[in-house]
């Protein structure tokens, strides 16, 4: 029953997170992201005024949350990567499936790295919110094209995979 509450909790700390505008990613500039996916080779030529192209600002972004997320343990990040890919209801499933596999020991560091991630993620200041207000700031001095060039790395970078994932949570919320 713990697990079920811990769960639960984690997964209405993650949307309202993204619903209370946590990720400040317009929407708008996002989904055009998806129709123009082929971006890849031509986002290095461009460059921000401070002299960063797209492809470093989502490293950039990329390697923030990340490290963010390095703190939690691993079924953490897949539960928000799961909840983009499959809906919260089959996410949550799997992660109770994945959690009760584990070793007792293994289940108490998820379930307290579920509590803190929901003690740190409902901080109006917490780690996530900084990574995505410094891509913010250096996006908003980027031409649009140069703004979609960096999104469109998130959705393609294999590192950048969780912050894809909850742009696409938010975006559905919103």
């Amino acid at each position: 029953m713990k697990k079920l509450l811990t769960t639960l909790a984690l997964c209405f700390v993650v949307g309202f997170v993204v619903a209370q505008g946590q990720l400040p990613i317009k929407s708008k500039a996002a989904s055009k992201v998806n129709s123009n996916t082929n971006s890849r080779a031509s986002s290095t030529g461009s460059s921000t005024k401070a002299g960063e192209t797209p492809q470093q600002v989502a490293e950039e972004l990329c390697n923030c949350f990340n490290n963010y997320f390095s703190q939690y343990h691993p079924l953490i990040k897949n539960l928000i990567e799961d909840m983009a890919i499959h809906g919260e209801d089959k996410a949550v499933q799997a992660f109770q499936d994945k959690v009760v596999k584990l070793s007792q020991e293994e289940q108490q560091k998820v379930i307290a790295d579920a509590q803190k991630f929901a003690e740190d993620a409902s901080k109006e200041n917490n780690g996530m919110t900084g990574c995505f207000e410094t891509f913010q700031k250096k996006t908003s001095t980027m031409p649009e094209e140069e703004v979609k060039k960096a999104l469109a790395e998130l959705e393609l970078s294999p590192s950048c995979k969780t912050v894809d994932e909850l742009i696409k949570i938010g975006n559905a919320k919103k």
